[in-house]
């Protein structure tokens, strides 16, 4: 796929128009939707990261700000393509975290936290369950839900014990107390 060969050599706007010209031909190809997805996703974050920078933020906890505050028309794009994913394949655990992910940085957290718990039943226990429980702490923190976020650290811990962000902001909380 020339999409994905430019956009493992760097070249995002090649890999955006390559995928683009793919779908205008196939419009139901799952894996070109999946990876213009995580392109737009990641350009959003990429944009994000530089405001960060940019602000002189150093601070682990200032990283997870909530919501993007540059990049959302990129997150609009993914999530777009993510919901095609998952009109094909309904299944996609994948996509379904990446989507949940988008809306948390949206800042659309109802709809976050549906797709997170989506998460859980598409796939309860792999790494993207592991991951979501991880965001669902993240994003229940930013609320100051305390014993919520420590449940999803825990139910993160037992799917992968070894699962080191899970077992830091765990003990983020332990500390508070």
């Amino acid at each position: 796929m020339e999409g994905w060969k430019a956009f493992r050599s760097g070249n995002i706007e090649m890999a955006i128009y390559n995928l683009d010209r793919s779908i205008s031909m196939k419009p139901d190809y799952v894996d070109a939707h999946y990876l213009l997805g995580q392109i737009y996703q990641f350009r959003a974050a990429q944009k994000n990261r530089l405001e960060v920078r940019n602000q002189g933020v150093v601070a682990a906890e200032t990283l997870y700000v909530g919501k993007y505050k540059r990049g959302t028309e990129d997150l609009n794009l993914a999530v777009n393509h993510f919901q095609i994913v998952l009109q094909l394949q309904p299944k996609s655990a994948d996509a379904m975290l990446d989507m949940a992910t988008c809306f948390d940085n949206l800042g659309r957290k109802s709809d976050a936290e549906a797709s997170y718990k989506k998460v859980f039943e598409l796939s309860p226990n792999s790494d993207f369950a592991r991951n979501a429980y991880n965001n669902l702490g993240l994003l229940y923190i930013s609320q100051k839900k305390y014993k919520l976020a420590r449940e999803c650290y825990e139910k993160a811990l037992a799917i992968d014990p070894t699962f080191i962000p899970a077992r830091m902001n765990l003990e983020k909380i332990y500390n508070k107390k």
